[in-house]
């Protein structure tokens, strides 16, 4: 398995290979934490993260939380559980498309935070005996069509409810830079 040491080297080894590389992997995330943040919630939110900055409770047209004050950008996160996300690339998944479009159309950047870790949405087998055939290679197929077509949306993946909090702060903290970073490598990386 190759091991990579930078960013650059990363980019530099996709690059070679004829990759269109979509992300800057040469860029080292700068994450604000100097000045308090405030977070809008879409009152819609089922389940709601635990934040211990300010929340504020509005309908939002997009997404599940949004950054405000000195951190508002375009981005905005939608969380989801890992049987809500089979649910929106399954029997959802043209609602879903819906959004994303709706997103696009308003110049919103989604950030899709699964709270589960990526390996195990990889081995991932439904227990549903009408939806055998929905598995992490299903799952990540759906996910990398998504991308393929939306030039607007990312997946990221937590692995748990504290984990997710303390990444919606992280991601509103680096503002639109967002969009040209890879959330998962840096995440995966332990560089977020």
């Amino acid at each position: 398995e190759k091991m990579y040491y930078t960013l650059a080297d990363v980019h530099e080894d996709m690059s070679k290979h004829g990759f269109i590389v979509k992300y800057d992997y040469r860029a080292t995330p700068y994450i604000d934490n100097i000045k308090p943040i405030k977070i809008y919630q879409d009152t819609r939110e089922q389940t709601p993260l635990r934040f211990d900055s300010e929340v504020e409770i509005m309908k939002l047209p997009c997404g599940d939380y949004a950054p405000s004050s000195e951190y508002y950008s375009d981005v905005v996160v939608e969380r989801k559980s890992l049987s809500d996300l089979v649910g929106t690339l399954t029997a959802g998944k043209e609602r879903f498309y819906k959004e994303i479009e709706k997103a696009q159309t308003m110049g919103l950047y989604l950030v899709v935070l699964v709270e589960e870790l990526y390996s195990e949405v990889l081995v991932y087998t439904s227990t549903n005996k009408f939806s055998k055939k929905v598995n992490g290679a299903h799952i990540f197929h759906e996910i990398r069509q998504i991308c393929d077509l939306f030039e607007n949306i990312q997946f990221l993946f937590s692995g748990n409810r504290k984990r997710s909090s303390d990444l919606v702060e992280k991601i509103f903290r680096m503002g639109n830079s967002v969009k040209s970073l890879d959330l998962e490598f840096l995440n995966v990386n332990g560089l977020i």
